[in-house]
């Protein structure tokens, strides 16, 4: 993660003009959602209720790490395009 947050922050300051600052907070947004629950899924785990813990990791975490994914393709080909 320390990774990923490094190079978020870089790619920040790179992003110009709305089209940019709006593919950004997408970006922010989708994140925030897949950390929540990432986090909901490891203090499930960490509290004993592996089994719930398992149906939101293979489902609304699993579907907000796609929508991250998708969210940061469609930057890249914003910006291959710009």
């Amino acid at each position: 993660m320390a990774a990923y947050a490094n190079e978020f922050r870089h790619l920040k300051t790179l992003a110009r003009g709305t089209e940019a600052q709006t593919g950004i907070a997408r970006i922010e947004a989708a994140h925030a959602k897949w950390a929540a629950l990432d986090r909901k899924v490891v203090h499930m785990y960490e509290s004993g209720r592996k089994h719930a813990a398992m149906e939101l990791a293979n489902g609304a975490a699993n579907t907000a790490g796609d929508r991250l994914s998708t969210v940061l393709d469609g930057y890249a080909e914003q910006a291959q395009s710009a």
